[in-house]
């Protein structure tokens, strides 16, 4: 095979020298035109990213707004791209996180429960409530930017379902901290899982739900199993069992529509990594308070489809 090898106008080292000039002014514009800056490959020069429409007239306006585009010395290129989204619990990308905000076809919004693979085949999979779906119904991320996968293998008696997540397999992270507008708006973060547990009675767990963020301080009931009906967003009155159900001790309001599906977990000692212990499934939201949930124990997911999280 035959290689041609040239020398490039700029070195790398030019490039980004000539980069930095501008770097300050575009990163400290939130509102302006460039939204990104890009190396030429070949060495020729720089491009700038815009999503505006980029006519020769445009390209002048675009490098015109910026007085730090007049000490450059390497030739800028202005193009037109999309603006990159930071990904995060409401626009997620593969591999998806546990924790993430998902909506069905009619664009209504539940909670993807904890990565698993499968113990025999190793296959992953996404646990959530089978109330949030139908058999084989694509579900999208937050924004609606991304197809996630069908729903299968659904389970109504026990208001749980898989996702079969269409690229990037399975993660071993969920979610945590808080999401606009929810009970916990602190910036969001990741946790591994690291394995399951079977509920305990009077034990103290937390949820990590896509509309009200993550929450903690609730408290097992001592009485169950629990059982409840109610409407799925399709007007199926549907009944669900073998559950168990937890108050949040502080009165918050801890769970609410769109949080289906989510995981509850406990800590480890050093809050460093979760466990997962259930699936959200329902809860007094308004014109209750949302301090009280039922949830779908981790022993019965793992009892049903022969999952474990994945590690």
């Amino acid at each position: 095979m035959r290689v041609d090898v040239s020398e490039a106008k700029f070195s790398r080292e030019k490039l980004l020298w000539e980069a930095e000039k501008i770097k300050k002014e575009v990163y400290g514009n939130p509102a302006g035109e460039i939204h990104g800056l890009l190396v030429k490959g070949d060495g020729s020069g720089l491009l700038a990213a815009t999503d505006a429409t980029v006519g020769a007239n445009a390209r002048s306006e675009v490098l015109k707004s910026y007085i730090s585009m007049s000490s450059l010395t390497v030739p800028i290129e202005v193009v037109q791209r999309p603006r990159v989204r930071s990904a995060g619990r409401l626009n997620d990308t593969p591999s998806y996180y546990g924790g993430g905000r998902m909506l069905n076809d009619r664009g209504a919004g539940c909670t993807l429960g904890f990565p698993v693979v499968a113990n025999d085949t190793g296959y992953p999979y996404i646990v959530t409530a089978s109330h949030c779906g139908y058999w084989n119904m694509n579900v999208r991320n937050g924004d609606g930017s991304r197809n996630i996968g069908p729903f299968v293998a659904e389970r109504v008696a026990e208001d749980l379902a898989l996702v079969i997540p269409n690229e990037g397999g399975a993660s071993s992270l969920m979610w945590d901290g808080g999401v606009p507008g929810g009970e916990n708006t602190s910036p969001e973060f990741t946790k591994e899982i690291k394995g399951w547990s079977h509920v305990i009675p009077g034990e103290w767990l937390c949820t990590s739900g896509s509309y009200s963020g993550a929450v903690c301080l609730w408290q097992v009931e001592n009485n169950f199993p629990l059982g409840y009906c109610g409407t799925d967003g399709w007007g199926t009155y549907e009944c669900y069992g073998d559950m168990f159900g937890a108050w949040q001790v502080e009165g918050k309001r801890g769970c609410r529509g769109g949080d289906s599906g989510g995981p509850v977990f406990s800590l480890s000692a050093d809050y460093s990594y979760v466990i997962a212990e259930g699936i959200m499934s329902g809860c007094n939201d308004y014109p209750g308070d949302g301090d009280h949930l039922y949830f779908q124990d981790f022993a019965t997911v793992v009892s049903i489809y022969n999952v474990r999280p994945r590690l």
